[in-house]
């Protein structure tokens, strides 16, 4: 009987797309990193909470990108 491997690329990609949706859209809609504070396109508590995850993974990797140029 022969496998075949679309199944399980199809299920990966399924499985991956709201990840890849989730980021993309997290750097597309950040503006800017101005002291230490992220500023969205679009306004509202709502954001802030929707893409807090996110926001700390990116601290995390990109640290230089929140430091404050202020001080």
């Amino acid at each position: 009987m022969k496998k075949h491997m679309a199944p399980f690329f199809v299920a990966a990609l399924l499985l991956f797309l709201p990840l890849l949706l989730y980021v993309g859209s997290y750097y597309a809609l950040l503006e800017d990193t101005r002291y230490g504070q992220p500023w969205y396109r679009i306004e509202g508590l709502g954001i802030i909470y929707f893409f807090r995850p996110i926001e700390d993974i990116d601290r995390k990797l990109r640290p230089s990108a929140w430091v404050d140029t202020e001080t």
